[in-house]
């Protein structure tokens, strides 16, 4: 996974990935290897308040305004289930970079 600031661009390692339906929302909660989550900690602390994109095999899934520092653990809302599964599926090796195609636009 990739995380994309106007500055920055963050390659990290999610050592945990699960696809989860939160307060009804389809999503993947995510939880960083140690040096990712330093990195992402430091880069989402300097970063409040602005946009950050989340891409994954050069395909931008999402992109938020960071609200808080963000200590490499996080949740990203995708638009269905469907696209949850893939995201996870993809990180974890199980599926190539081509199934994510029909959940997000290139």
């Amino acid at each position: 996974m990739v995380f994309e600031s106007r500055a920055v661009r963050l390659e990290v390692v999610a050592q945990q990935i699960e696809p989860v339906v939160m307060h009804g929302q389809p999503s993947v909660q995510f939880q960083l290897d140690v040096s990712s989550s330093a990195a992402f900690g430091d880069l989402t602390g300097g970063i409040i308040g602005q946009p950050l994109a989340v891409l994954l095999c050069d395909r931008q899934l999402l992109s938020v305004v960071v609200r808080e520092r963000l200590e490499g653990r996080g949740i990203l809302n995708l638009p269905t289930l469907e696209a949850a599964i893939a995201v996870a599926d993809v990180v974890q090796g199980k599926a190539d970079c081509a199934s994510l195609a029909e959940h997000f636009d290139e």
